[in-house]
């Protein structure tokens, strides 16, 4: 005899993914990028000093240029999403950007965090260029 209520079912879609939120900014990101002149040519790259969510090249005045972004992402209109950045992870984007220097054969690199906030109807977005320490 079986038992009909011991199948498994699968799980209700969670009310709140973090998953699917983070690839949602990041792809906002990625758009915003590319509407600045950037090509894309990888996410979510592993490095020797951690992962890049967005990594990409162009050249501008004749000069080579790597990007490398990293992507902060809330449903919270109201959460100061750089901040999220700390101290050490910003150090370990400056040493991804000098693996990125010799990896693309990049003139220099530009750091940046975008910040997405997400709602029902709007995302809205934030670039930000930052400097090393």
């Amino acid at each position: 005899m079986t038992d009909d209520n011991c199948m498994d079912e699968p799980a209700p879609a969670r009310p709140f993914d973090p998953h699917v939120t983070g690839d949602r900014g990041e792809s906002a990101a990625a758009q915003m990028a590319i509407d600045r002149g950037w090509t894309v040519i990888d996410r979510n790259r592993r490095m020797r000093n951690g992962e890049a969510d967005i990594v990409g090249v162009r050249t501008a005045a004749g000069c080579r240029q790597g990007l490398l972004v990293e992507v902060k992402t809330s449903k919270r209109l109201d959460e100061d999403l750089a901040a999220r950045v700390t101290h050490d992870k910003r150090r370990r984007m400056f040493r991804m950007a000098a693996e990125l220097v010799d990896e693309q054969e990049v003139d220099e690199v530009v750091v940046v965090i975008v910040c997405v906030h997400l709602s029902a109807n709007t995302t809205a977005l934030q670039w930000l260029e930052i400097d090393p320490f």
